[in-house]
């Protein structure tokens, strides 16, 4: 990659509407998560937010797919 192609892509990354979370879940709920599920701390915490937040869930993994859905998330066609 070029260096004008990286400023392009760090432009366009800039004007994403990207809202960031700064409430975060305690530990422990991350934990409960991961265990009920079978999931890795990463799928826990983005379904932590997704539950939260009311957010559908938009993924092909499929063990978080069916945590989503356990979970009454709504996922996208």
């Amino acid at each position: 990659m070029t260096a004008d192609k990286g400023q392009q892509v760090l432009s366009g990354i800039a004007r994403l509407p990207i809202a960031v979370d700064r409430v975060g879940a305690p530990p422990h709920e991350l934990l409960a998560l991961a265990l009920r599920f079978g999931s890795s701390s990463y799928d826990a915490a983005s379904l932590e937010l997704d539950l939260r937040l009311q957010l559908p869930v938009a993924t092909v993994d499929e063990v978080l797919r069916e945590a989503a859905l356990a979970s009454g998330l709504v996922l996208p066609d």
